[in-house]
């Protein structure tokens, strides 16, 4: 699934469940985003046996960004050529 360079692949909000498996997320937003490929704000995110390559963020969480609270889980899974300006070219967790 791409974003096309303009437009976030995911976005989950608080409660909010996404189960990722054999996908592959490629080409979020670098596009005056902050954040890239995924937006966990708080969800529940599992990624499994997936790929996210090529996604960019401005600031942070290139391949995902996993904030505000939210769980992450991923196992089997391969992030390449992602990248943010200041941190978590490949996942930021900010675990507040």
């Amino acid at each position: 699934m791409s974003g096309n360079g303009k437009v976030r692949v995911f976005a989950l909000r608080r409660g909010a469940k996404l189960d990722l498996k054999n996908v592959t997320v490629y080409n979020g937003p670098a596009n005056g985003n902050n954040l890239g490929g995924v937006k966990n704000n708080g969800g529940t995110l599992k990624v499994f046996r997936s790929t996210f390559v090529g996604n960019n963020a401005l600031a942070v969480g290139g391949g995902i960004a996993n904030i505000s609270g939210g769980t992450l889980t991923a196992k089997n899974s391969t992030f390449s050529g992602n990248k943010a300006g200041s941190a978590g070219g490949c996942i930021l967790n900010d675990c507040r």
